[in-house]
């Protein structure tokens, strides 16, 4: 009875070993991979800029003085300091995908441009969350909206968004707001998505049917 037990162990540690044997070469393939993509990333020349999707920031669709408290008129003039920058949302790209779009001298320059925009859309979200606690929520949404339609990846800002349609009694808008997190290229979509679905009364309610 002894031998089949062994046999099996034996067997056993043989496929294990086997699969280990399979995960590092297919590891060692992808570093190599890698390797020789960033190797090929490096190489490229120089590429102009001028094509890149900037942003200018549309002050026409933010509530813009709707407050005289002295915290979100500074937040406002911060916002108008930001829009005065290159901002380019770049979320999602990694360096040797930037390298090769636009050469491997622009990293430092894109980098910085990425950062304008991260410093933007926190900015955005600290205002729209002032306006919140202000009692504005209709003009907090409005600033949640502008952020989604730039490609914000912040997830509070979503959430939030989806409980003031909640409140206004517009749930509807909840999936046209989790379109637009499905296109996002970051690694928090999924929970973003999970979040909206336990938030939307629709998705709830479809869930008991």
């Amino acid at each position: 009875m002894k031998f089949p037990i062994v046999a099996s162990l034996i067997l056993l540690v043989v496929m294990l070993s086997l699969r280990l044997k399979t995960v590092s070469r297919l590891t060692a393939e992808d570093e190599k991979n890698f390797m020789n993509r960033e190797r090929e990333a490096n190489s490229v020349r120089k590429k102009p800029l001028t094509n890149l999707p900037y942003i200018h920031v549309d002050f026409d669709r933010l509530p813009i003085s709707v407050s005289s408290n002295p915290e979100i008129i500074e937040q406002e003039a911060l916002l108008r300091s930001l829009a005065e920058k290159q901002i380019v949302n770049l979320s999602g790209y990694t360096n040797t995908e930037l390298k090769l779009a636009y050469g491997a001298p622009n990293i430092q320059v894109l980098t910085e441009y990425d950062q304008n925009f991260t410093d933007l859309e926190v900015a955005l979200s600290s205002y729209g969350a002032m306006l919140q606690k202000e009692g504005l929520e209709k003009e907090a949404a409005t600033v949640y909206e502008y952020l989604a339609d730039l490609g914000s990846d912040i997830a509070q800002v979503y959430e939030n968004l989806a409980m003031l349609y909640v409140s206004f009694e517009e749930p509807e808008k909840i999936a046209p707001l989790r379109d637009k997190v499905s296109a996002l290229r970051t690694p928090s979509k999924d929970r973003i998505l999970k979040h909206l679905d336990a938030i939307n009364p629709l998705t709830l309610l479809q869930g008991l049917s």
